[in-house]
């Protein structure tokens, strides 16, 4: 029974999932990792006893843990994935900032330049 449960949140994370990537409301790059998860997640869910294949090849005297394992590296990965994308958002908001900055200042001198010009010709 509960490999049924786990099968069926899985297919049911991968149907949200398309739904959200086809709402554009998750990038597809994102999605793909997403569809991974939800992947192993009905593989593990409909054929439980890879696990336990898997971990006794390996070493692993309890086979739950093997996926205790492989849960936290996915949760580093994607975590370290999404602080060096936060890195470039904040190098490239910075940037933007900056040139909208050097922008209003062209800006302000043209309008100062205007004004003089202005002011010369109402002079003669």
């Amino acid at each position: 029974m509960t490999a049924l449960v786990t099968g069926a949140i899985g297919l049911c994370a991968a149907a949200v999932i398309i739904f959200l990537l086809r709402r554009d409301r998750l990038r597809s790059n994102h999605a793909v990792v997403w569809l991974f998860v939800a992947a192993g997640f009905s593989l593990l869910g409909l054929a439980p006893g890879i696990v336990d294949e898997v971990a006794g090849a390996i070493g692993i005297a309890y086979p739950p843990v093997l996926a205790i394992i492989l849960a936290l590296i996915a949760v580093i990965i994607k975590l370290l994935t999404l602080d060096i994308e936060l890195s470039h958002l904040q190098i490239r908001y910075k940037r933007v900032v900056q040139r909208m900055a050097l922008l209003e200042a062209e800006l302000e001198q043209m309008q100062d330049r205007k004004a003089e010009a202005t002011q010369h010709e109402a002079d003669d």
